[in-house]
């Protein structure tokens, strides 16, 4: 099993595909899957038991974190989404945490074990995406924290 450090940054950008994408998602049948749906009731419970806000779930993150998802799981590694304040195309903060595990909960629990990864979970954001890749016996994971609804995404989908 391996566990990144997780990334977080500031800033804001706002663009003209940032509106076509939001437009794009609102129709889209972008649905999360169990793997994803999970991690993010384990996450909204853990906040909640320490007196946090529910983070609302965002396709437009998760569909950027399935994508990177897919490719740690082709390569069988796990890094960083590093240009992933260009991808996410309108955001005002944003965090990421990266993994591997063999299933939601040994995945929710390394990020938990982690205290970097466990600050970024807890923290004041109001959204996440979440996007899993299934393979080899293993979830590869990119968590997306953002405080923005619809913050968009430089690709075609969702």
């Amino acid at each position: 099993m391996s566990l990144v450090v997780a990334l977080t940054g500031v800033g804001t950008l706002a663009t003209p595909e940032a509106s076509q994408a939001r437009q794009r998602a609102a129709g889209s049948g972008y649905r999360f899957t169990h793997a994803e749906r999970c991690l993010m009731s384990k996450l909204n419970r853990r906040r909640a038991n320490r007196g946090l806000r529910r983070l609302e779930s965002d396709k437009q993150l998760g569909y950027v974190g399935r994508r990177h998802a897919r490719n740690m799981a082709g390569a069988g590694t796990t890094w960083h989404l590093g240009n992933l304040a260009n991808v996410v195309t309108r955001w005002r903060r944003l965090g990421q945490t990266v993994g591997r595990a063999p299933r939601c909960r040994a995945m929710f629990r390394m990020f938990w074990r982690s205290s970097v990864h466990r600050q970024i979970m807890m923290g004041s954001w109001r959204f996440v995406g979440v996007g899993v890749e299934r393979r080899r016996g293993h979830i590869y994971v990119l968590q997306i924290f953002e405080s923005r609804r619809n913050p968009g995404n430089t690709f075609s989908y969702p």
